[in-house]
C-alpha cells in the first residue's frame, strides 16, 4: 500500500502537470481559429451616394482585400407592404449605395479608427460601420481566460515539479541500502540509481496515458463537441497519435530531469 502511495503520488502530479498543458494549447487552437475567422469573415460597410471602387478605397486606406456592393432589394422588399408603388419606386432612385468592404486581417480599434477616418474622406461615402463591438467583446474574454489560464497553468507546473523532485527524494532514501550495496561492488552513479529511472518511466506511462483517455474523452463526448460547434470553433480536436506521443515525451523528459537532479544533488 506504501508502495502504491508513492507512485499516486508522482502519478498525480504528472496528471496535473499534463492536461494543464493540453488544456492551455486546446485553448490557444480556439482562439487562433476564432482570429482566423475574424481575419476571414470580418468586413466594413460603407454607405455612399455614389459608385465606390478598389482602388479609390485602397488609395483611402490600407488592409483593404476586396469592395464589392450590397444590393438593397431585401430591404426594400420588406417595406412594399407598408409603402405605395410610387413610394417604392422613389426609395430605389434615391437610395444611397451599401458596400461590404473586406480587410486581410481583423483590425485593431487604433487601426478601424484610422479605416474609418479614412474611408470618410471619400467625397462619396457618408457612413461607416465597423460591427466590430461584438468581435472585440468575445475575442478579449478568450485573450483573457487564455492569460489566467497561463497563469493556472505556471502555477501547477511549478508545484508538480516540486512534488515531483520531492516523491523521488524519498524513493532515494527507500533505495538507499541496495545503492550502497552496490557502490561498494563499483557500480557507478547512474547504475546505483537504475531503479529510479525505471520507476519514473513507468510513472510517466500511466500518466499519459490517464491524460490521453480524459482528455480525448472530452474532445470527441457529443455535448462537448456541439457546443463547440454552435460557436464555431472546430479546431478544438486531439490528435490521438500525436498529441500522445507529445505528452508521453514531456512526461519522460521531466521525469528523468528530476531524477538526474535528486542523484547529483544526493552524490554531492
Amino acid at each position: 500500500m506504501r508502495s502504491i502511495r508513492n507512485h499516486i503520488s508522482l502519478i498525480f502530479a504528472l496528471v496535473a502537470m499534463l492536461f494543464s498543458y493540453q488544456f492551455l494549447s486546446g485553448t490557444n487552437q480556439v482562439i487562433d481559429e476564432y482570429e482566423d475567422r475574424l481575419n476571414e469573415n470580418y468586413s466594413v460597410v460603407a454607405v455612399a451616394t455614389g459608385e465606390l471602387t478598389l482602388n479609390a478605397v485602397r488609395k483611402a486606406a490600407v488592409g483593404i482585400r476586396s469592395v464589392e456592393e450590397i444590393d438593397p432589394t431585401f430591404l426594400i422588399d420588406s417595406l412594399k407592404d407598408n409603402l405605395s408603388q410610387e413610394n417604392v419606386a422613389y426609395l430605389k432612385t434615391t437610395l444611397p449605395k451599401f458596400y461590404k468592404i473586406s480587410l486581410y486581417e481583423f483590425p485593431s480599434s487604433k487601426e478601424r479608427a484610422k479605416l474609418k477616418e479614412g474611408l470618410l474622406r471619400i467625397n462619396t461615402v457618408k457612413k461607416i460601420e465597423t460591427f466590430a463591438k461584438t468581435q472585440d467583446q468575445i475575442f478579449n474574454l478568450l485573450s483573457l481566460n487564455k492569460t489566467i489560464l497561463l497563469v493556472i497553468s505556471s502555477l501547477v507546473f511549478i508545484i508538480s515539479m516540486l512534488l515531483m523532485i520531492r516523491q523521488m527524494e524519498l524513493w532515494l532514501v527507500e533505495h538507499e541500502s541496495r545503492m550502497y550495496i552496490m557502490s561498494i561492488f563499483g557500480a557507478s552513479l547512474w547504475q546505483k540509481s537504475a531503479v529510479l529511472f525505471a520507476l519514473s518511466v513507468i510513472d510517466s506511462i500511466v500518466s499519459s496515458f490517464i491524460v490521453v483517455v480524459s482528455y480525448y474523452y472530452l474532445t470527441t463526448n457529443a455535448y462537448i463537441v456541439s457546443v463547440l460547434e454552435e460557436i464555431g470553433i472546430h479546431e478544438f480536436r486531439f490528435n490521438l497519435f500525436e498529441d500522445s506521443l507529445n505528452l508521453l515525451g514531456i512526461a519522460l523528459t521531466l521525469s528523468i530531469l528530476c531524477v538526474m537532479y535528486v542523484i547529483v544533488k544526493a552524490d554531492d
